[in-house]
């Protein structure tokens, strides 16, 4: 059975090597038939070859694309880095909290109080008027011994009475608006003053005797002198 390669007939007689088509008259070799075929499987492999090495050649470029794909892009991400750097941008920094500066003490403290330093029990009266004077230390100091026998802190507007012991005793005051503690005293603001009279306290089978003054009217009757540096120690 043959196939016309011309006419497609098929023609089912076996003729031999060779024969003529019934139809349309064609002559047709079975030796060409042969070396169709064996050109055909040639091509194929042919094919098949070429296939193969085009297919290997493109996925070495485009390998070799993505290398310098690589490249090309940490060469541009490394040159934003040295720009960045050589400008010098400024990133956002968290603000530094400021240093706060301590509030300088307040006239509140300072507060009104007394502290005996006598082991002598007190019986005479001893009161401390302040009204519009500065804040006050008032120090009765005995005569006798010389040593600091009460000290009287006194608030601007505050009073204070206290009980001394019967003797004679001179006076000593400091005074100043803002309190900074038993060594600064008022700081620079600070007055000292040295009284300029004694009080004497006396006790007898009549009574006792007792003192007021009233600071904001010193220059009445009492005139005490600036001076040094006073210690309360």
């Amino acid at each position: 059975m043959k196939i016309c390669p011309k006419c497609r007939y098929l023609d089912h007689e076996e003729n031999g090597p060779n024969y003529e088509c019934p139809k349309c008259g064609v002559i047709y070799s079975r030796a060409f038939e042969a070396i169709n075929e064996e050109k055909i499987r040639q091509n194929e492999k042919h094919f098949s070859r070429t296939w193969a090495k085009a297919g290997s050649s493109t996925q070495k470029k485009i390998g070799t694309f993505w290398v310098w794909a690589a490249v090309f892009i940490t060469l541009i991400a490394f040159q934003a880095i040295r720009n960045i750097k050589s400008t010098g941008v400024n990133h956002p920094v968290a603000p530094v909290p400021a240093a706060k500066t301590p509030a300088p003490p307040a006239r509140e403290n300072f507060q009104t109080k007394y502290e005996m330093r006598t082991q002598e029990k007190g019986t005479c009266s001893f009161k401390l008027i302040s009204n519009d004077a500065p804040n006050t230390i008032f120090i009765l100091n005995n005569r006798t011994t010389g040593q600091k026998a009460v000290l009287l802190y006194v608030k601007r507007g505050d009073e204070i009475e206290v009980h001394v012991p019967p003797g004679e005793y001179g006076y000593q005051m400091i005074q100043g608006e803002v309190w900074l503690g038993e060594k600064e005293h008022f700081g620079l603001g600070t007055v000292y003053y040295d009284g300029d009279r004694a009080f004497l306290f006396e006790q007898n089978e009549r009574g006792t005797s007792r003192h007021i003054v009233r600071l904001n009217t010193l220059d009445g009757n009492m005139k005490p002198v600036r001076t040094a540096r006073i210690d309360l120690n």
